[in-house]
């Protein structure tokens, strides 16, 4: 009676372990069975950024935003003082890319966050360097103030001949970064991510400009490939529970025997 007591101890045990697995994995379970997930970006650069997502070797890229031309920004201060916000879908199989230039002048950066999966559920991706990369335009040029967002075949062949290398941070947007300061409306912890494009120190000679990009893709990111689909968490679940059942009714009739 002793064994069967600590058989039904342990199914139960069993049931509610995977139930409570079931529960902390949602959020990365809910990601993983979308086809395309909801992401807010919220960013900014000094001085100009273009918002791209697309595949690894930028064969297929679609852009999603950029700032205001010129050098200042449509609520007032500097083009980077405020960040934008963009909200769009894309799948889980592509990158995030964000290219940037400067007015060769002063300094450069850019910062930003990105929630992906969307509300209090989404992962949160910040401009760190352990999660983009990034590389210096070998042919095209710096399209200045007020040019256009470099197009996609001339980012095509930049993203299939870069050398990737990691990003360097300037300081986190926390307020103790010069110039910057902290960007409102991105979070502290962000980091100002360098975008200098010349080694001379002469911004005047920024003539080119950088492409970041993901280190992965936005499900190695998320880190979503290993999680469960919620069909088989049930299942496992369900299974718990038929054990539990099962060593309850060889408890009862062993009971009636003796």
């Amino acid at each position: 009676m002793l064994t069967s007591m600590k058989c039904l101890l342990a199914g139960a045990i069993a049931s509610v372990g995977i139930a409570t697995l079931s529960v902390s994995q949602a959020s990365a379970a809910a990601l993983s069975s979308a086809a395309d997930l909801s992401v807010k970006a919220t960013l900014t650069a000094d001085n100009h950024y273009g918002l791209f997502h697309g595949d690894k070797n930028g064969s297929v890229l679609n852009f999603v935003g950029r700032n205001e031309k010129g050098p200042n920004g449509s609520t007032g201060g500097y083009n980077w003082s405020h960040a934008e916000s963009w909200d769009f879908k894309m799948s889980k199989q592509e990158y995030l890319y964000v290219v940037v230039w400067d007015d060769q002048s002063v300094d450069e950066s850019w910062v930003g966050q990105f929630n992906l999966g969307g509300g209090d559920k989404g992962y949160e991706l910040l401009s760190k360097p352990d999660a983009w990369e990034y590389v210096i335009t070998q042919k095209a040029a710096n399209p200045g103030d007020f040019g256009n967002t470099p197009s996609n075949s001339e980012l095509n062949w930049e993203i299939q001949n870069a050398n990737w290398l990691s990003s360097k941070s300037r300081g986190l947007n926390d307020g103790t970064t010069a110039p910057w300061g902290q960007i409102s409306e991105v979070t502290k912890t962000a980091e100002f991510l360098n975008t200098t494009t010349n080694g001379t120190g002469r911004k005047a000679d920024n003539s080119l400009y950088t492409i970041f990009r993901t280190k992965g893709s936005v499900a190695d990111t998320i880190g979503i490939k290993s999680v469960p689909e919620p069909a088989s968490m049930l299942g496992l679940l369900a299974v718990g529970t038929l054990g539990a059942a099962s060593l309850r009714k060889r408890k009862s009739r062993l009971n009636k025997v003796s």
